[in-house]
């Protein structure tokens, strides 16, 4: 997932990244600089987003959209912001507050092929600033989730290796791994 865009509190910037989870939304007011708020529903992300339903949240958009537009997004949860505004949408039209509520800034996929990467490395070059958030997990912080560890061995090329206690790697894995070239020693 690629993030263009930093959610801002109406007065500094910020980069806040979180779990990315998909966003419907139906904007109430536009706020400026492809912000809105709008009334949003989510899904439960693990223990870090729990879900909601036609609950206001600050968005923040590629693209401008319409008062009232309805839509569904990619989301990354920037975490709670605090953002001081005068409402033009009922029940509260004409009221200057200050509301705290969850933010998300629209990312979008990108296309694994030479043309995006390019795009993506001429963007950077320009200046640009992105982060990049991928889907790939590692279950053991001991292995990487190979099922083993290596030690090295003196005067030997090849590592001797110890299995993971603590990795849950199915048999069929650590033996196609096993099969692998050994590591050489420079």
């Amino acid at each position: 997932m690629l993030t263009t865009q930093y959610v801002t509190d109406g007065k500094t910037f910020a980069k806040a990244p979180g779990p990315v989870t998909a966003v419907s939304y139906t904007i109430l007011q536009d706020l400026g600089e492809q912000r809105y708020v709008a009334k949003a529903s989510w899904p439960t992300v693990g223990e870090a987003l729990p879900a909601s339903t036609n609950a206001w949240a600050i968005l923040v958009l590629d693209e401008e959209v319409k008062v009232g537009a309805t839509g569904r997004m990619t989301g990354t949860h920037a975490g709670t912001v605090a953002l001081d505004f005068t409402a033009k949408f009922s029940p509260i039209d004409g009221k200057t507050l200050t509301i705290r509520r969850e933010a998300f800034v629209e990312c979008k996929p990108i296309e694994e092929s030479n043309a995006s990467l390019a795009k993506f490395i001429e963007l950077v070059a320009q200046g640009g600033e992105f982060s990049v958030t991928t889907t790939e997990r590692v279950g053991c912080k001991t292995c990487n989730s190979l099922g083993y560890t290596r030690e090295p061995q003196k005067g030997k090329l090849e590592d001797k290796r110890i299995p993971c206690t603590i990795a849950k790697v199915p048999v069929s894995c650590r033996r196609r791994r096993r099969r692998s070239s050994p590591r050489k020693l420079v």
